[in-house]
């Protein structure tokens, strides 16, 4: 039973790497956001799966146990942190679920760090995390190909389409480039590794294992092991450039930046700790690297050339073209500076996990607006998301879970032999590349996994792992029928354990995963075929209720379906569509109060309504009024205010509410002609 359980953590620990692969979309099951639910319900489905198995191992063979480790405290202590983060937040039900958009709440954040606890107990020797490390790059080959050929318009797949920088099972090219780059390095950290002769205690553990169990000498071909090598390093070269190229094709810098500074790093660790007799070289080659880099920028920047690529949305290309005009930089400052406001209304907790949009629609000025109205619902700045969204504490226990980590590596640096200590280098240059990149992003569930299983190494070599101490043997050498009775008594009691923990895991995946799914695909019921109200109202209530803590998306949907849909539909449809929003409108205010989104397609339904019954009219304007205080200057609620006044007759309100704002922002009065228009006829009248 041991080992059966050992082996299923171990496979379905892989799987879990398959994560960013997974779109729901044909040929799976269909769902809403198919790049980014599918990935969330997958990988919390075999995470929980694991923990269940990874309990039984625990509890049975206690030598499995994971010792003490400074690091994983100090994540469970951030989990927790998070939790009371939403807890204390604007949204609570949006801080710990998240939505169908992103799937990064508290709940998809504690099945990630799970998985990290869970893969120390099982992945025991470097060897192990070896397997590990090339099957995810291996992932990362098939994922390159992929990339590859949605480029070249192969059409491999149908939602892989040609044009522009490549997004392959991502969903976008930014999470491409994180992804990529991680793997650019861990790949490295391979192909350098098996280049320096392994220690005694490492010669072919698992032959030596093997031929301990037939009770005979290992033999080990030498030209068959070479023939390994030699293939090993064959995949290490083709995964590293497949990877690199790709990131080149994604157009993405932050993650080129995390790149160049993860390397930067491991070049000044392996002058550090390195071979003395190579730093002259490496310094060579590196200011070769840098220097051909340098011109092919300049030739870039001062000709125009792309270097092939079509558009200029490679790397190097969007490189040389930042600027502070550029709009993806203005849009990140703006971000930043709207961030930081945020906190300093809310610095102790924050205004809850993934509640940014709610603090950056707050404090959006008129200016700002004027560049973009588009809205962030991330920083793309991971500490100032962690500075608005949970405080100065959150940020304190995020920055200690990456402190702790950098020092447990380069602290044991010199403990470590020279094969180890190259490996350890790379995967704190990966880190490091991450954190970096990370100041222009945001985890998502499809890049998620490759911090996490950064981090799980890391705590393996915090709690002593590092110099590949064996597993212990845990199977009883006792004799005799007596012993062997307690054995099979043994193994009933851990077989009947295994079967509870699973019908347990069965129903949390039931409940958060498969309701989850349920419900995200039922919602894909009102996008497909032309159907009337009333079926569609079926389908709405039917997509909320399935699973309520994600039920904001569907019902702002409802909302938009009702608005364009109400001059087709007659008294009875009306006053039924009136009730629907009657009812959801409270659920979706009281879930997410601070959020405009939730007040403006109501008080829009209503201002209709007043066919129906007059007094809605106010009830209309009272919730525009609401999301002009929550979001003053987003000329989406401001231009709704104006109509709202429209409805009520009160012209000059309007038209004071209309010039007001486009004084600050000249920029929006087309988005005001409508209104400006409707006034002018009134006044001429």
């Amino acid at each position: 039973m041991e080992k059966i359980l050992l082996t299923s953590i171990r496979i379905l620990s892989l799987m879990v790497l398959l994560t960013p692969l997974i779109v729901m979309t044909d040929p799976l099951p269909q769902t809403f956001f198919p790049f980014i639910v599918g990935k969330s319900l997958y990988s919390r489905t075999l995470i929980e799966i694991i923990a269940g198995l990874s309990i039984v191992l625990l509890v049975r063979y206690p030598a499995y146990r994971p010792k003490w480790s400074w690091l994983l405290t100090i994540m469970v202590m951030y989990v927790a942190i998070v939790l009371l983060a939403s807890s204390t937040g604007v949204s609570p039900q949006r801080s710990i679920w998240s939505t169908y958009e992103r799937m990064s709440g508290w709940v998809d954040i504690t099945h990630w760090y799970l998985y990290a606890s869970v893969l120390i107990c099982a992945y025991r020797t470097f060897e192990d995390w070896k397997k590990l490390f090339n099957f995810n790059l291996f992932i990362s080959l098939i994922m390159g190909i992929l990339g590859l050929t949605q480029y070249y318009g192969i059409g491999f797949l149908p939602y892989l389409q040609e044009g522009g920088r490549i997004e392959i099972t991502l969903g976008n090219p930014t999470y491409v480039g994180a992804y990529m780059m991680v793997n650019i390095l861990i790949g490295i950290g391979l192909l350098i590794q098996s280049y320096y002769p392994s220690s005694d205690l490492e010669l072919d553990s698992n032959s030596t294992r093997s031929a301990r169990r037939r009770n005979r000498p290992s033999k080990i071909d030498k030209s068959t092991a070479s023939n390994n090598l030699m293939y090993s390093r064959m995949f290490w070269v083709a995964s590293i450039f497949v990877a690199f190229y790709t990131l080149f094709l994604s157009g993405t810098r932050g993650a080129f930046l995390g790149l160049m500074v993860g390397l930067i790093a491991f070049s000044l660790g392996y002058i550090k700790w390195g071979n003395k007799d190579l730093v002259l070289k490496l310094v060579r080659i590196s200011f070769a690297v840098i220097l051909v880099l340098g011109l092919v920028a300049l030739i870039i920047n001062r000709n125009g050339v792309v270097g092939g690529v079509r558009g200029g949305d490679n790397v190097i290309s969007r490189v040389v073209s930042t600027g502070i005009n550029d709009a993806s930089f203005q849009g990140r400052i703006s971000s930043l500076t709207l961030g930081l406001k945020g906190f300093s209304e809310k610095p102790l907790m924050g205004w809850g996990p993934e509640n940014f949009t709610v603090a950056y629609d707050r404090y959006l000025t008129p200016e700002i607006a004027a560049q973009s109205t588009s809205s962030f619902d991330q920083a793309h700045n991971k500490i100032v998301e962690e500075l608005t969204t949970k405080g100065i504490v959150g940020l304190f226990f995020y920055v200690s879970v990456w402190i702790a980590a950098l020092y447990i590596l380069f602290s044991n640096l010199k403990n470590q032999n020279n094969r180890y200590r190259i490996f350890t280098l790379l995967v704190a240059s990966a880190m490091i590349g991450y954190f970096v990149q990370n100041l222009f992003l945001f985890d998502t569930p499809g890049t998620m996994g490759q911090f996490i299983i950064l981090m799980a190494f890391v705590i393996w070599i915090e709690i002593g792992k590092g110099n590949d101490i064996q597993i212990n043997n845990l199977v009883s050498n006792m004799k005799g029928d007596n012993k062997q009775k307690v054995s099979e008594y043994n193994e009933f009691i851990t077989a009947s354990c295994l079967v509870g923990v699973l019908i347990l895991v069965g129903v949390i995946a039931y409940q958060l995963n498969y309701k989850t799914y349920q419900a995200s695909n039922t919602l894909l019921g009102t996008l497909i075929g032309k159907k009337d109200w009333s079926t569609k109202q079926v389908i709405f209530k039917d997509s909320i209720e399935q699973f309520g803590p994600l039920a904001n998306y569907p019902r702002i949907i409802a909302y938009n379906q009702i608005i364009r849909d109400w001059p087709d539909l007659d008294n009875e449809e009306k006053v039924k569509a009136l009730e629907f929003v009657n009812k959801q409108g409270l659920y979706g205010t009281n879930s997410e109060p601070e959020d405009w989104r939730m007040y403006v397609p109501v008080s829009t339904i209503f201002h209709l309504g007043v066919s129906v019954d007059p007094t809605y009219n106010a009830r209309g304007n009272n919730l525009a009024l609401k999301a002009a205080e929550l979001a003053p200057n987003r000329v989406e609620v401001v231009r709704h205010l104006a109509r709202s006044y429209l409805y009520l007759g009160e012209f000059d309100k309007a038209r004071e509410a209309m010039d007001n704002y486009l004084d600050t922002n000249p920029s929006a009065e087309l988005q005001f002609k409508s209104i400006s228009d409707a006034l002018d006829t009134l006044a001429a009248e």
